[in-house]
């Protein structure tokens, strides 16, 4: 099941939704990342670039819309902004900060970066970011400057994994779940402390149908 919007686009540049459901549907109305803020009003962003709020009724209090844009995730920073990762027709990244009532605050884009899964560090300020680099056939993760201009720095994984699964923070280090495809499956996690530095990386390999064949 998939959280729904059926949308059209207005003049103004917003976005007019006339129903939200949750349900079966077209992949192109996607949500793909959902945040609830303390009052119970409900943040989602999907395909064709679409932002919403809702209240915690169900009632939509605004829509916002970048054309050609994949939004993979978003999170909401400390003080109620919600920041928005994905892509564009061109793999080129995308990040955005918009805030409570819907201003956007923030975009940027970095180039040759899909931005895919995201999560913050200690604090708010601090935001990793994981996703697959289309230049150098890697999955990569970074750290976005406090400003999201740049980032930190850029991280490749060490084996070109065909999949990210999700990314963590937890004790000063950032873990990367994901998978690829050579000549059977195999499952990875990779971890790296919050300076970029690789600390592990484990596999567990598999045959065509799936099958656990070994841990590494």
């Amino acid at each position: 099941f998939m959280l729904l919007g059926i949308l059209n686009s207005q003049a103004a540049g917003g976005v007019s939704v006339e129903n939200i459901m949750f349900g079966q549907g077209n992949q192109a109305n996607q949500f793909n990342g959902v945040q609830a803020d303390s009052s119970g009003n409900i943040f989602a962003a999907g395909r064709n670039g679409i932002v919403i709020k809702m209240d915690q009724n169900g009632q939509l209090l605004w829509a916002k819309k970048l054309e050609n844009v994949w939004w993979r995730d978003c999170k909401l920073d400390a003080s109620g902004n919600l920041i928005v990762i994905g892509y564009d027709a061109g793999n080129l990244g995308v990040i955005a900060k918009y805030g409570p009532t819907g201003t956007l605050l923030l975009q940027k884009t970095i180039q040759y970066h899909a931005l895919e899964e995201m999560t913050f560090g200690n604090t708010t300020s601090d935001i990793f970011v994981a996703g697959f680099n289309s230049t150098a056939s890697r999955n990569f993760v970074g750290k976005f400057a406090a400003n999201l201009s740049s980032f930190a720095f850029t991280r490749y994984n060490n084996t070109n994994i065909g999949g990210i699964s999700s990314i963590a923070y937890y004790n000063n280090s950032i873990f990367m779940p994901g998978y690829y495809y050579s000549g059977g499956f195999r499952s990875t996690m990779v971890s790296f402390n919050d300076s970029g530095g690789t600390t592990n990386q484990k596999y567990t390999t598999g045959d065509n149908s799936g099958n656990t064949l070994a841990q590494i």
